[in-house]
């Protein structure tokens, strides 16, 4: 997953140095533009739409504050923005209850690697919450313990096979050590819980979204699973 961001500074020699420091990130960063005024920064924000926006408050045309006002009336634009500003009297009069959006603020200088760090925690929150939500839709078009801890262990296992390519008993292994449980009963509670879904469910059901299959083991199930939520992922643009 990368994360997309636009930089906005009339400083471009600073901006340029921000970008150059950010391509040592390139794996997880793509840097779609610099704006250098408030009225472009707008214009890059509606063709793009990214994940950040790197915003300095003070610039020509329309300020920062005055593009933040405008954020704020973009119900859908989902852009968090990083504040990076030599003003300190213009961050001090920043009401952050209003510009919710706000993910962090730097005071120039700084270190650019604090403020990578800023953007991949939040990244990687976010599409982590995203990526629960996607599992759990999923599990529920089936008939499904949905209070058992075993359940909770069944999303830990399609978000470690989402995440990084794995053998399922290494899964339970990974999950046994965060959790400090004793391996199989991670493997008994998930068999358990597939065979009563499997019970459960009207095999019309299993069959529109298990391939092939109208009894799957766990571990059918869950790399089914995973690489149905993977299209989703990527249709939403939240994976490559």
């Amino acid at each position: 997953m990368k994360t997309t961001l636009i930089i906005a500074d009339d400083d471009f020699n600073y901006s340029k140095t921000l970008f150059n420091s950010l391509k040592n990130f390139e794996k997880d960063i793509t840097i779609l533009g610099i704006a250098t005024d408030g009225k472009e920064t707008l214009t890059m924000l509606e063709k793009y739409n990214p994940h950040f926006l790197i915003l300095d408050l003070k610039m020509p045309k329309k300020s920062g504050i005055e593009v933040l006002q405008e954020l704020e009336k973009k119900k859908n634009c989902q852009t968090k923005v990083i504040i990076t500003s030599g003003e300190v009297e213009l961050v001090n009069e920043l009401n952050l209850v209003k510009y919710n959006r706000i993910e962090n603020i730097f005071i120039k200088p700084f270190k650019f690697s604090l403020l990578f760090k800023s953007i991949q925690n939040n990244y990687e929150r976010t599409n982590s919450k995203q990526l629960e939500i996607y599992i759990d839709e999923f599990l529920h078009n089936f008939n499904f313990n949905f209070t058992s801890q075993s359940y909770k262990y069944l999303i830990a296992c399609i978000e470690k096979a989402i995440n990084k390519p794995h053998v399922l008993n290494e899964i339970y292994k990974e999950i046994a050590e965060e959790e400090n449980i004793n391996l199989n009963k991670i493997k008994w509670g998930i068999q358990k819980l597939i065979a009563s879904m499997n019970r459960y469910t009207s095999k019309e059901i299993i069959s529109k979204y298990i391939t092939y299959n109208q009894n799957p083991s766990p571990k059918i199930f869950i790399f089914e699973a995973e690489k149905r939520i993977k299209q989703k992922l990527s249709s939403q643009k939240l994976i490559k």
